[in-house]
């Protein structure tokens, strides 16, 4: 049989057998080709596309818990409520509604993300300091050896013993960062909590270094217990999860001023973004988006935010794939031994008290 005696029905009946992704391939592969030019049509393509519509809805469900606890509901934003059910309008125009819903949540998207920034900057301008006590993870990690074993030797006492405390919000990854810290490995089973964590550091000249890391519970139950562990601590690490924008808020509105109202005055705190693995995480990108109309937290806005708070500096980590620990590591050593020995004063001419608890 040659091309010439088949029919655009018998085209169309041979394409209705083709996935999406074949019929775009043939699609592509001539101008001329009668075939591919019926690819693109509307009854080959209208099933997929109210398909794609309704997954879409679907996966923007999510569920909230009730108020005994006990049980949950499923709730989606009144965004997605005109794409419900495929109405009339969906049905004619179904190409042009999955256009409109990808675009509009595009804007959603990116407008949402604006207002991210625009509430760093209101929050740093409304900050009262003027000038900007942040010092940035880099200018710390590559400072020489020599310069650091220079104000460690100031300190009598040997070994010499500092504490770090780590706050954030529940399951932002507080445990898992300092299990993998300890022991170079990510835990393969869940834990409340780490406890009894040690560092220990040898310096060129022989200094000894512990390092002791106390986790903390992030949950509203534990707020008494928790600031039990704040006296005696050299530096605190504020954590925060890249994908959960309310533990980033909560940094400056609930742990900032807990830190400062139950510690000693002129502690470093560190600013650290964790899970930063899941900024590649198709599943959580796709649930961001559909779910919460935003992406994850940059780097850029937790730097802002480390700025706006008054933090030393800033890093990120992930703990599952032991990404940024040792520079996390390297932070934290340097900064209670600069502490110590007013160290921050002389090689950061820029740095003031304002960076610690004030």
């Amino acid at each position: 049989m040659s091309l010439s005696m088949l029919n655009d029905d018998i085209y169309r009946l041979v394409l209705s057998f083709l996935s999406i992704s074949e019929l775009n391939r043939v699609h592509e592969t001539s101008k001329t080709f009668r075939m591919a030019q019926l690819a693109t049509e509307d009854c080959l393509w209208k099933n997929y596309t109210l398909k794609t519509i309704n997954a879409l809805v679907q996966r923007a469900q999510y569920k909230l818990p009730s108020l005994d606890g006990f049980k949950t509901s499923t709730t989606i934003d009144d965004f997605y409520l005109p794409y419900m059910n495929h109405g009339h309008a969906i049905q004619k125009d179904f190409k042009l509604c999955l256009i409109h819903l990808q675009t509009q949540m595009n804007i959603k998207v990116e407008n949402n993300m604006k207002n991210v920034m625009k509430q760093l900057t209101s929050l740093q301008k409304s900050s009262k300091s003027k000038e900007s006590p942040f010092i940035d993870q880099s200018q710390l990690v590559n400072l020489k050896d020599q310069i650091i074993n220079q104000y460690a030797t100031q300190l009598l006492h040997s070994p010499l013993k500092f504490k770090a405390v780590f706050n954030g919000e529940g399951a932002v990854g507080k445990s898992s960062l300092i299990y993998t810290i300890s022991y170079g490995t990510f835990p393969d089973y869940w834990m409340f909590r780490t406890d009894g964590a040690m560092l220990n550091k040898t310096l060129d000249n022989n200094i000894k270094m512990e390092l002791s890391l106390w986790d903390t519970a992030g949950q509203v139950d534990y707020d008494k217990l928790r600031v039990l562990s704040y006296p005696e601590t050299d530096v605190f690490l504020v954590c925060f999860d890249v994908a959960n924008l309310e533990s980033f808020w909560k940094v400056h509105e609930r742990w900032i001023p807990e830190i400062r109202n139950f510690s000693q005055y002129n502690i470093p705190i560190l600013l650290i973004g964790c899970k930063t693995d899941l900024r590649n995480d198709t599943s959580m990108l796709q649930r961001l988006r559909e779910q919460h109309f935003r992406t994850p937290i940059t780097p850029s806005m937790g730097e802002s935010l480390a700025k706006a708070c008054h933090c030393l500096s800033y890093a990120e980590t992930s703990s599952l794939y032991n990404n940024g620990l040792d520079d996390l590591t390297t932070l934290m050593f340097r900064s209670v031994i600069l502490k110590a020995t007013h160290g921050f004063q002389q090689l950061f001419p820029q740095h003031s008290n304002r960076c610690m608890l004030q």
